[in-house]
């Protein structure tokens, strides 16, 4: 069963990675319906209490099953938004010492942000090692591969 879950040419730092991004959807999931049920539910509107968290989780699901199958288009898209992000991140980090008031230095961080946190970090320590990159510069393909069945 937990073959047909990745590519046969995945290494082990592919699938973990693939994983961590897995339960960090799900987990970004569970926190945001939390979240809005506990903020009043379907009275805050259909997309923001039912359609978004969903949408979220497909989207999240689809992403790492897609880096779970050694799809370039999945990992190297990943690659760069995590770039863009810690690009982000940083300039927004030196403009609060600055003293500039930015999103980063008003949160007030809880332990389902250090949760996500962590597991995307993992994420990223596992899926830009040198195994995972190596992997997918040999064997990274734009679209899945096709089953031998089907030919």
């Amino acid at each position: 069963m937990f073959r047909k879950l990745f590519d046969q040419d995945a290494p082990w730092t592919v699938r973990t990675g693939a994983l961590c991004l897995a339960l960090v959807s799900v987990f970004d999931f569970m926190c945001s319906l939390l979240n809005t049920w506990s903020d009043g539910g379907l009275s805050l509107g259909l997309w923001r209490a039912v359609y978004r968290p969903i949408i979220g989780l497909g989207a999240g699901l689809a992403w790492a099953w897609g880096i779970a199958h050694m799809l370039g288009v999945c990992y190297w898209g990943w690659v760069v938004m995590m770039v863009l992000v810690v690009v982000s991140l940083v300039v927004m980090l030196i403009l609060s010492v600055l003293g500039f008031d930015t999103p980063v230095a008003s949160h007030t961080w809880t332990v389902a942000d250090v949760i996500g946190l962590a597991l995307v970090l993992a994420a990223c320590v596992l899926l830009l090692s040198r195994p995972s990159l190596r992997a997918y510069w040999r064997h990274g393909r734009m679209s899945p591969r096709k089953s031998p069945e089907i030919a």
